[in-house]
């Protein structure tokens, strides 16, 4: 084969790569349309364009996607996003108001597959939780829903006689939900003190707090 034939053959190749690449280029990703101009022979038209390539990234909280914004406060609580290779993308702390904020290129958060928030006060930790984006302008939001840490407390203590001083053994104590009428509703744990006086109740809570009435038997409280 002569050296013409292979320049030929060379020059063909390069223009179908070419092609190729401009084919490529015009369907890959998503289009947006950046404007309409008339143009004619002879004419020089400059126009810029200006694209979303960052964005104001807001992590917000909320119990349910439609619900409200939680709006806490929480220094330690740490929060760190993921790419779908595995690496991590984001690591930020300090909540404020129940929001976080970070300007986060369109990439990462294309890339985005999952959140993750520890450390939390009131809330448990949420580990993996895929993101869920909306988008206002030039603001994307990425909602996290949380849980209300709860779990069990305990209420230990002694009776005692107000005269005497002495421990009371074999005493029922019951504990209500507070302001519950003790006529008609079931106590919601109840126990007896043992030899010494001692009484011990273990009763559900959450990380806000809940109140119970503690009533003894057979005795009035002074």
């Amino acid at each position: 084969m002569d050296k013409k034939k292979i320049l030929l053959i060379c020059a063909v190749v390069f223009s179908l790569i070419v092609l190729m690449s401009v084919y490529s280029l015009s369907y890959s990703g998503f289009l947006s349309k950046a404007f309409t101009k008339t143009i004619f022979p002879g004419e020089s038209i400059e126009e810029n364009i200006t694209v979303r390539k960052f964005y104001n990234m807001t992590v917000r909280f909320r119990t349910s996607l439609n619900g409200s914004d939680l709006t806490f406060d929480d220094a330690d609580a740490n929060i760190s996003t993921k790419h779908v290779n595995g690496s991590q993308i984001h690591f930020l702390t300090g909540i404020i108001s129940g929001k976080v904020y970070s300007l986060t290129d369109k990439a990462d958060i294309d890339g985005m597959s999952s959140i993750t928030v520890r450390g939390l006060d009131k809330y448990d930790d949420v580990v993996d939780q895929p993101v869920n984006f909306s988008f206002i302008g030039t603001k994307a939001y990425l909602t996290v829903l949380v849980s209300k840490r709860t779990g069990n407390g305990t209420i230990t203590g002694f009776v005692f006689d107000e005269l005497t001083g002495q421990s009371i053994g074999n005493l029922g104590v019951f504990a209500f939900d507070s302001g519950s009428n003790v006529n008609s509703t079931e106590p919601v744990s109840s126990t007896l003190t043992n030899s010494v006086g001692r009484f011990l109740m273990s009763l559900y809570s959450d990380a806000d707090g809940k109140s119970y009435d503690v009533y003894v038997s057979d005795y009035p409280v002074s």
